[in-house]
Parts: C-alpha cells; structure tokens; sequence
C-alpha cells in the first residue's frame, strides 16, 4: 500500500465537516436542523493483482473506519469486497453510484446509497459521495461522504500495478 496518507489536523477536520454540513443543507445551516451525525476517519482500499492499464477482473477490498464527534465518541465503519471487471488505471476512480452498509458502534447499522463525483487538482483527489440513508439508524436523512488524499501515482500503472491507497474520510449525516 502507499504510505501517502496525508492526516487531517483537528482544526482542517473540522473545517471540512462544517463545509460537508453546509453542503448538505443546501448553504444554510440552521439551528434547528443540526447534523445528527459528523465523523472522520480513514479509507484504505487493496486491490489484488495491482491495477495497470491493462482491462482486467481485480479483487478489491476498501475499509472505511471513522470516529464521530456527533454521536460523541461513537465509531462508524464500512467494508466493501467484491470483483471489478475491467478495471485499470484509466477507470480506476471514476464516479457513478453506489451503495454502503454503514456499521455503528452501537449495533445499528444504516444503508447509505448516493452518486459518487471525482476531482483532482493539483496534487489531491476528491471523492464526493452525496445520498441518502434508504433504511436502518438514520433512514431519509441525506449524507455525504467525502475522501481525499493525495493523486494516485499512475506511473505504478507501468509495472506492478497499483495495489492500494488510503484517503482521509469525512461522513456527514443532517
């Protein structure tokens, strides 16, 4: 895995949840509808073989741990495996929608469906991930997700492949 994981600093985390929580409520937070939920944590994704750009089925795995300041103190996390066909390094972060069974400390769980947008600029990738929560802990509220870390390094797509990476994650729930 690359070690490019870049960490938040408490004051950046909180930035970056207040602006997910503004994002969320459409500009305007209101005192009255306060995020239920607000949370940081990491993302690490493995893939197996390494991803080239050459087509192929890769087995990937990504785990997503978080600890929230609202609930306080709680912890929330997602795993995902499965195979991706034809992927490589040219479709390796492409948006679309998706699906997640968030897993509270607490025993409850919550699906998170959303659409998936990705940026790079300047070094960074940004994943967004903006949806709802369809069922279980939290269920019609809206949610988003977003990952960020520095831009994966395509030139691994020559030889080996690239095997994993790790972004900084932020889940806001309003």
């Amino acid at each position: 895995m690359y070690g490019f994981l870049r960490r938040f600093t408490t004051a950046g985390a909180t930035l970056l949840v207040t602006g997910l929580s503004l994002a969320v409520t459409g500009g305007t937070a209101q005192a009255d509808d306060p995020p239920l939920a607000t949370c940081t944590g990491v993302t690490t994704a493995q893939h197996d073989p390494g991803v080239t750009y050459t087509p192929a089925d890769i087995d990937v795995e990504i785990h997503t741990s978080d600890t929230c300041v609202l609930p306080l103190l709680e912890t929330v996390r997602h795993d995902e495996h499965f195979v991706a066909p034809g992927l490589s390094c040219l479709n390796l972060l492409n948006g679309g929608p998706g699906s997640v069974t968030l897993h509270w400390g607490n025993g409850q769980q919550s699906v998170f469906q959303y659409s998936s947008q990705v940026t790079s600029a300047n070094g960074v990738t940004t994943v967004t991930e903006t949806g709802v929560i369809t069922s279980g802990r939290f269920a019609g509220r809206n949610a988003v997700e977003t990952l960020v870390g520095a831009s994966l390094n395509l030139t691994a797509c020559l030889s080996g492949g690239i095997t994993g990476y790790s972004f900084n994650s932020a889940l806001v729930i309003v």
